[in-house]
């Protein structure tokens, strides 16, 4: 009979000590998915930050390409004019010549 009691009481100390590992187990893992949670969302945030910023360098990276069109643009028009000015000091500077001989 004393034999029975103490098995019953190791019984109960075994529930016992397995429901508090149990318990720590519980708590354990509650606390391992509330970390991984706010490391998630921690990710996306970045991802989403990183996103914005991709978004704002391709944004300037049209609009330097934007600028840079309008240089070019405006470099060749000042190219022609360059080159209708020197058409027409060459034009004077001939009507200057042949008026020197001329006198």
């Amino acid at each position: 009979m004393q034999n029975m009691h103490e098995q019953m009481a190791n019984s109960r100390s075994s529930s016992s000590s397995l429901a508090r590992t149990e318990a720590q187990l519980r708590e354990t893992c509650t606390e391992e998915v509330r970390i991984a949670r706010a490391e998630v969302e921690e990710l996306r945030s970045l991802d989403s930050a990183k996103g914005d910023q991709l978004r704002e360098a391709q944004i300037a990276n049209d609009e330097l390409e934007d600028d840079m069109n309008d240089v070019d643009g405006r470099m060749r028009e000042q190219s022609e004019v360059i080159l209708g000015l020197r058409t027409k000091l060459a034009d004077t500077t001939e009507t200057v010549q042949a008026t020197v001989r001329l006198t």
